[in-house]
């Protein structure tokens, strides 16, 4: 199995721009494991201005903002000297083909559909900004969680975690925070061998990047406590 660790080169900066912080904070959780320097802002104004100050390589961008929205934002650091270059990836909920179209009008170079699929933004970022990733290679030991391989386990022989550490893992999963969810799933292992399959499968879909099937797999459990 091999698991993104990083990317070569230069660390890449990148800014953020939702009015909702559990969005940002997804992306966030995800990128800056990953050797990536983040920088937020919670609407188009403060985009503007984190986009002259920090200088990043890369904006994501929400559309549906107060004060001023993604395509407006847009349309002034395409008319600005200094950042018209910025590479700029339009994303929203909305799957219209609209949305999509204002995006490209008001000048962005890509477009992602939210809830933001994490290995569809991570070819992205690799494709826009010529990334070449860095992967850790395991050996999976027979019987452990970092078995990724493991044949799918059968949904009636898992047992959930105490009510306590579900509910700090679905708080994890709708951050985005897979780096911590994994260093849980392995504790979890060790806490008890009851835990072990429930474990091997928060472990492999956070290592696969898989943020929204993580959350609705938690959430399945959360919602018996």
């Amino acid at each position: 199995t091999k698991t993104i660790i990083g990317c070569q080169g230069k660390a890449r900066k990148i800014l953020v721009v939702d009015d909702k912080w559990q969005n940002r904070s997804v992306i966030v959780n995800v990128l800056k494991p990953l050797g990536f320097e983040l920088s937020e802002a919670s609407n188009g104004v403060e985009g503007l201005e984190k986009a002259t100050e920090y200088n990043p390589d890369l904006i994501i961008t929400d559309l549906v903002m107060p004060v001023m929205d993604g395509l407006e934002m847009m349309r002034r650091l395409r008319s600005s000297d200094k950042l018209k270059d910025l590479l700029i990836i339009a994303s929203s909920a909305s799957v219209y083909e609209l949305d999509k179209q204002q995006s490209w009008n008001a000048g962005c170079d890509d477009f992602i559909p939210k809830p933001v699929d994490v290995a569809e933004l991570l070819e992205k970022l690799k494709q826009h900004l010529q990334l070449e990733w860095l992967y850790e290679h395991f050996i999976p030991k027979p019987e452990t969680i970092i078995d990724a391989g493991a044949e799918e386990i059968q949904l009636e022989a898992i047992v959930p975690p105490p009510s306590d550490i579900l509910l700090q893992l679905y708080d994890l999963s709708k951050q985005g925070n897979l780096f911590e969810i994994s260093k849980e799933a392995e504790k979890l292992e060790q806490l008890d061998a009851k835990f072990v399959p429930f474990a091997k499968v928060i472990y492999k879909l956070a290592n696969n990047f898989k943020v929204k099937e993580l959350r609705k797999f938690i959430e399945q459990y959360v919602e018996q406590v």
